[in-house]
Order: structure tokens, then C-alpha cells, then sequence
């Protein structure tokens, strides 16, 4: 499944600073918005680094880092400065540019490093491998103009909530519409099957704090 990639700089807390500083000097196309960050500074007391991303000498995106821990410094947003949202492609698109013309070529100052997550996960990295097997088999299985109306798919779907459910995972339903429709569900089908998927859950839970 295709997800936003997020980025962590490993860093002392005490040279977050000099960081930002030699980073805004890295790339023309990449440029520090100091204003924006004293801003939030001054009205919320929170601190973080800026980031804007121009294209054909307009702005395009924000980037904004901030300390996660003493010695991370993570993304917190992207965000489009002209367009309502950046689509999944344009996000990472925007991100990896970031690491490749400005992390990368910052290599030189050598008390950094960064980690750039995959941009694909696989089900097995929310799901137990019992949930994950029993969403494949009925994915894979069921008439997908159909849905679950096969009662051997019903079986396999309710096999599949269940699994979920008495595991605790935590696979949201926005996460199982877009599994689905990378899997060939139309768009349709899996946004009624992730809005059934919510409904179940939330039943089986009302059920059991019953009990």
C-alpha cells in the first residue's frame, strides 16, 4: 500500500539551530521562512523550522520540522501554499526532493543523519497474519461487483472483522478503502465496504461492553 513517507533527522537538540541555518543555504529553490517561524513562536511559544519549496519562482509547498525528542528532528506537515492538498505522489514527490537536494548535499557538514520512511507498507505492518490473511483471501475471492452477497464471501468478510477486532489492530477504514482499491475494488465498492468494516466494529465493541 502506498503512504505518506515521513522524515526523521537525527541530531543533537543543541545544534537544531545551526542546522536550519546551513540548510537554508543548501539549495536556492528551498528557502527559510524565518517570519513564518517567529510568528508561531511568538504566538503559540512553539518552536519550528520552516521550509518553502518554490516552483517556477512561486511557492508550492511548506515543509516544517520540529524536535520530536532531544536529539530528532521530525516532519510535522507538508502542506500546498496554492492548492487545496497535495495528492500522495506529490507529497512524497515534494519530500524526497528535500532529502535529495538539500539533506543529502548537507552531508558535508557531518553531524547529522536522516532516515526517510518507504512509501509502501505492507498489510502485515497494521494487521496481525491472521487479519491480513483472512482480508487477502476475501479481497482475492469475492466477486468484486458483487461485494460480500456470496454467502462463502459474507463468511470470509465477518472472518475478517473478527480478526481485526479481538486483535486490537489499528487498520482505520480510510486505510482498508484504499487497500482495496489498489487491489481492483471500485472506488464505490470499497468505500462501502470501509464504511461497513467502521459499522461492525463499532457494533461488535457496543456488544461486548454489554456484556
Amino acid at each position: 500500500m502506498k503512504v505518506l513517507r515521513d522524515l526523521h533527522i537525527t541530531i543533537n537538540k543543541g545544534d537544531f539551530d545551526e542546522l536550519a541555518d546551513y540548510l537554508d543555504t543548501i539549495n536556492p529553490l528551498w528557502i527559510r521562512d524565518r517570519k513564518r517561524e517567529e510568528e508561531v513562536l511568538n504566538e503559540s511559544g512553539f518552536r519550528m523550522y520552516c521550509f518553502n519549496k518554490f516552483l517556477e519562482e512561486a511557492c508550492f509547498a511548506s515543509l516544517i520540522l520540529s524536535d520530536s525528542d532531544e536529539k530528532t528532528l521530525s516532519l510535522i506537515n507538508l502542506v500546498p501554499v496554492k492548492q487545496s492538498r497535495l495528492s500522495e505522489a506529490e507529497y512524497n514527490a515534494v519530500l524526497c526532493d528535500f532529502a535529495a537536494s538539500v539533506l543529502d548535499k548537507a552531508n558535508d557538514k557531518g553531524n547529522f543523519s536522516y532516515e526517510l520512511t518507504a512509501e509502501d507498507k505492507s498489510l502485515e505492518d497494521w494487521l496481525t497474519s491472521e487479519a491480513s490473511g483472512a482480508l487477502r483471501s476475501f479481497s482475492n475471492l469475492a466477486n468484486k461487483s458483487t461485494g460480500y452477497t456470496h454467502p462463502s464471501d459474507k463468511q470470509r468478510w465477518f472472518l475478517f472483522i473478527q480478526s481485526v477486532f479481538y486483535s486490537d489492530s489499528q487498520f482505520e477504514p480510510d486505510m482498508l478503502e484504499q487497500f482495496l482499491e489498489e487491489d481492483g475494488w471500485a472506488k464505490e465498492d470499497a468505500q462501502n465496504l470501509a464504511t461497513d468494516y467502521e459499522y461492525s466494529l463499532d457494533l461488535l465493541k457496543a456488544v461486548v461492553s454489554k456484556r
